[in-house]
């Protein structure tokens, strides 16, 4: 069975590590949309139910789907409480979260400013 990974994110799969690709036969990205500060909860379930709509559009029966749903917290909780939970057809969906390694690096410049730089490197998916 083909496995599909639904990416909706904003970090695009043509940006991640040979190593996070390699778990896929093949990997949607979805664009996870902007939800402003000011918006209300009716304007997050219309954006919820739009989403919803765009994730079960990549869903098949002859493939695994599994989905990384990674961005504003109260759209991807109203999300994955839609997807999350068995549907009457049987259906199942596979959240999945890449797990990562965390290296900083400090370094002192000549006029003794310290400059931290922070590395995430991709180690396993973690099915949830």
């Amino acid at each position: 069975m083909k496995k599909i990974l639904i990416n909706v994110s904003n970090h695009p799969s043509e940006r991640w590590s040979d190593a996070q690709k390699e778990a896929w036969d093949e990997i949607v990205d979805i664009p996870f949309p902007n939800v402003p500060p000011e918006a209300s909860n009716e304007d997050v379930r219309e954006l919820a139910r739009k989403l919803v709509t765009q994730i079960n559009n990549h869903r098949f029966p002859t493939t695994l789907s599994f989905i990384m749903l990674q961005g504003e917290f109260t759209l991807s909780y109203i999300v994955y409480g839609h997807l999350a939970y068995e549907r009457e057809d049987g259906d199942r969906v596979v959240f999945v979260v890449p797990t990562t390694e965390r290296k900083t690096v400090e370094t002192v410049t000549p006029d003794g400013k310290t400059v931290k730089k922070t590395v995430f490197s991709f180690v396993r998916w973690r099915e949830i």
